[in-house]
Formats: structure tokens, C-alpha cells, sequence
């Protein structure tokens, strides 16, 4: 699902800076995907997710507080985007229209944390 969701950042927000961070996938991929979007920073994580898949879909709050930290002196946007995400259309605009400084997508389900 990482190639769809880089494809369609890139085709669809071309000036967006993408930073991907990375676990368990094999190094090979990671690799190749390298190749093809150079301009996306990876940084591969060690926080051991565990094979729970409850405990491994909330675990992404890990990931979304290592990157919150380590861009925290942005003026831009900062936005999460799960793997299975395709973006349609530019986000900036969307995002620029909201008076907020955080917005999170509600899902009405026992797991209601979607990014």
C-alpha cells in the first residue's frame, strides 16, 4: 500500500514533503522505493510493534509522536497519513480553510482513531 500512497502525493501534492517511517518491511523495498521518490525522507523506527493487531494499530500513536517531535518547529502543515490512504486532490487548500490545529477523522467503530 506504501507505493500507492507515494504515487498519489506525489501526482497530486508535488511540493509536499514526505517523510515515511518504517519498520518492518523488508530492506529490498524500502530500497527501491528510495529509487523512484527521492525527495521523501524514510527513517526506519525500532519499536518492536507487537503481532496483536489491537496493540499494533494503536501503536501507530508512537510513530505520530516520534514525527510530531521531530517536527515540531515546522510553520507548515503537518499531516499523518496511514499506508492504505490514496490522496485524490491537493491537501494544502483543504487544510488552509480550517481553523484548527489539530483535526483527526472520526470513525464511529470500537477502534476510533483513523489519521
Amino acid at each position: 500500500m506504501l507505493l500507492p500512497l507515494l504515487a498519489s502525493i506525489e501526482k497530486n501534492n508535488p511540493n509536499a514533503i514526505t517523510h515515511i517511517y518504517w519498520e518492518d518491511i523488508d530492506v529490498e523495498i524500502i530500497e527501491t522505493l528510495q529509487k523512484t521518490f527521492t525527495r521523501t525522507q524514510w527513517s526506519k523506527t525500532s519499536f518492536n510493534f507487537s503481532n496483536d493487531v489491537t496493540k499494533r494499530i494503536s501503536s501507530k500513536t508512537l510513530v505520530w509522536e516520534l514525527a510530531a517531535q521531530e517536527n515540531q518547529n515546522l510553520d507548515e502543515w503537518l499531516v499523518f497519513l496511514d499506508a492504505d490512504t490514496l490522496v485524490i486532490q491537493e491537501i494544502l487548500p483543504y487544510l488552509q480553510a480550517q481553523q484548527a490545529t489539530a483535526i483527526f477523522t472520526h470513525r464511529d467503530s470500537s477502534f476510533p482513531i483513523n489519521s
